[in-house]
C-alpha cells in the first residue's frame, strides 16, 4: 500500500524557498522570476511570477506564467514554466499540513512579450493523492511517474501555426549550426 507524501508547512516553505533557488539558476537573472504559492486554495498551487514573466496556453489546462530561461536566436526564447500542487491535511490534533499531488515543469519557445509560445516538451510527477476527493490513488492508473513528455508535434501541427512551426524550425536549425556534428545531422533530417 503506498502512503502520501506529508509535510508541515514550515517544511513546505522551506522546500518553496530552495526550490526558487534552482530554478533561478536557470531562468535569465532579468526575469526576477519567483516562486509563489497561493496558501488560500486547495489544492494549494506554487508557480513562478516575477517582472519578467509572461502569461502562455498550456496544451491542456490553464494558463501558466512562465520565465525567459536562454535566448536561442533572432529574438526567440526558450521559457520555463513550473506548477506544482499540494493537498491541505488537517487531521484533528495536528500541526497544518500537506500531502503532495503533482509537479510540472514546461519548456516553452516563443517571443518576448509575444502570448504564443508553443509547449514543446514536459516532465510530470504526480503523486499517491485524493484525486476524486475521496480515496487516495494516483492520477493517471497507467502512466508512469515521472515521465517526460514530448509536446512540440502536438503544439506545431495546428493549421494556423505552420508558418510560427517553420521559423521555429529555421531558427533551430541556425543555432545547429554550432552544435555537435552527430546534433547537426539529427536536425537535417528533421
Amino acid at each position: 500500500m503506498c502512503e502520501p507524501l506529508y509535510v508541515t508547512e514550515s517544511s513546505l516553505l522551506h522546500h518553496f524557498m530552495k526550490l526558487e533557488k534552482i530554478l533561478n539558476v536557470y531562468v535569465d537573472p532579468s526575469a526576477k522570476a519567483k516562486l509563489e504559492a497561493d496558501w488560500n486554495v486547495i489544492p494549494l498551487v506554487a508557480g513562478l511570477v516575477g517582472k519578467g514573466c509572461e502569461a502562455t496556453s498550456r496544451n491542456r489546462g490553464s494558463d501558466i506564467q512562465v520565465a525567459p530561461m536562454l535566448l536561442l536566436d533572432s529574438g526567440l526564447w526558450a521559457w520555463i514554466g513550473y506548477h506544482e500542487e499540494w493537498d491541505a491535511e488537517n487531521p484533528a490534533g495536528v500541526t497544518r499540513r500537506f500531502s503532495f499531488r503533482s509537479v510540472c515543469l514546461t519548456v516553452y519557445f516563443g517571443y518576448l512579450n509575444v502570448l504564443y509560445k508553443p509547449q514543446m516538451f514536459r516532465a510530470e510527477w504526480a503523486g499517491w493523492a485524493r484525486w476524486n476527493q475521496t480515496d487516495f490513488s494516483y492520477q493517471a492508473g497507467n502512466a508512469a511517474h515521472p515521465h517526460w513528455q514530448f509536446d512540440a508535434l502536438e503544439s506545431l501541427k495546428r493549421d494556423e501555426v505552420e508558418k510560427r512551426a517553420a521559423v521555429s524550425m529555421a531558427v533551430l536549425r541556425s543555432e545547429a549550426q554550432e552544435a555537435p556534428a552527430s546534433y547537426r545531422q539529427f536536425l537535417v533530417m528533421a
